[in-house]
């Protein structure tokens, strides 16, 4: 005698169909968001990376050349009077230009103004030096001006080998070492960033692709269910 059917326990095993893995991702949007980002991670790379190569070139396109945009007002042997045409109270510094070592000169000056009475200079550390153009650049001391005029300044050093002694604005040097400090470092982050751009760039292009060729299995697959022979692309 047949027993009538019961329905099986929960929890309790059923057979169960063919397994059927699951399908394919197909969606490109996260490709193309990540692609997008690094093209414009690239392009901002680029343009920083050109900012910093105009800054650089700027800074050492004869900086220590007496000219207009220099850092040097005035220049001329340390063993030779330098002349100034100079303006009224203003401040001055006096820059050693040393082409054979980067010590420091242990320098000062005798600054005479128009009227012939000697003006007060003051001493600068020389801790500070700064390789620019082949010389090693660094102030030593700084002098203000009473009256308009020529003014006329004798270095007074120990040193025996050549140098060069320059007038300049108080903070052109302290400039023109920070345009170089920005300029190699905005260089340096238009390469970094450039890499990552590119490298995200590739990356997303490649996600994109396989998510296409899922694109044309899944849609394979659809189409051999209902008959269809599957599109070509």
């Amino acid at each position: 005698m047949s027993q009538p059917y019961q329905p099986p326990q929960p929890g309790a095993w059923q057979p169960q169909g063919p397994y059927m893995p699951a399908p394919p991702k197909t969606s490109t949007r996260g490709a193309r968001v990540l692609t997008l980002i690094g093209v414009l991670a690239l392009v901002v790379a680029v343009v920083v990376g050109v900012v910093g190569i105009t800054m650089l070139r700027d800074a050492v396109t004869d900086p220590l050349r007496p000219s207009a945009g220099s850092v040097v007002i005035a220049r001329g042997p340390s063993d030779q009077a330098l002349t100034l045409d100079a303006e009224a109270g203003r401040t001055y510094s006096l820059v050693s230009l040393d082409a054979t070592s980067a010590a420091g000169v242990g320098a000062t000056a005798e600054v005479t103004g128009p009227d012939g009475e000697p003006v007060r200079v003051l001493p600068v550390d020389e801790s500070t030096h700064l390789s620019v153009d082949g010389y090693t650049v660094s102030r030593f001391a700084s002098f203000t001006t009473t009256t308009a005029g020529t003014y006329t300044i004798d270095v007074v050093s120990t040193v025996t080998r050549d140098w060069d002694v320059a007038v300049a604005d108080p903070g052109a040097v302290d400039d023109l070492a920070r345009d170089l400090v920005v300029g190699v470092a905005l260089v340096v982050a238009g390469v970094i960033g450039a890499g990552i751009g590119l490298v995200l760039s590739i990356a997303g292009w490649i996600w994109w692709a396989v998510r296409r060729s899922n694109q044309r299995k899944v849609a394979a697959v659809q189409a051999g269910a209902y008959g269809y022979p599957p599109q070509r692309y």
